[in-house]
C-alpha cells in the first residue's frame, strides 16, 4: 500500500498521531512498510535517549504516540 492511501485511511486520532510523529519520519516514504520501518527507528532512538538520561517513563508520550500509530497502520495494512 502506498503512503498516500494509508494516510487517507487513518482515523482522526491516527491522523493527529501521524502529524505529531511526522518530524521523525520526514520525508514521507512511498510505502506503508517504509513508514513502519522509519517509525521503528524513531522508537529505538527515543528508547536509547531515555536510557541515556536514566528516564524510566517517557514524559512526552512520544513512544506511546508511535506505538498507537504503528498499531493503527498495521491494522490498516492487514485489512488490505
Amino acid at each position: 500500500m502506498n503512503s498516500v492511501e494509508l494516510i487517507r485511511k487513518l482515523s482522526p486520532e491516527g491522523a493527529d498521531r501521524f502529524y505529531k510523529v511526522m518530524p521523525w519520519i520526514n520525508p514521507i516514504p512511498n510505502s506503508a512498510e517504509e513508514i513502519l520501518e522509519k517509525m521503528e527507528i524513531a522508537r529505538q532512538r527515543l528508547q536509547y535517549a531515555a536510557e541515556r538520561q536514566g528516564a524510566i517513563e517517557d514524559t512526552d508520550g512520544e513512544r506511546a504516540v508511535l506505538s498507537g500509530l504503528k498499531s493503527e497502520i498495521q491494522a490498516i495494512i492487514s485489512e488490505g
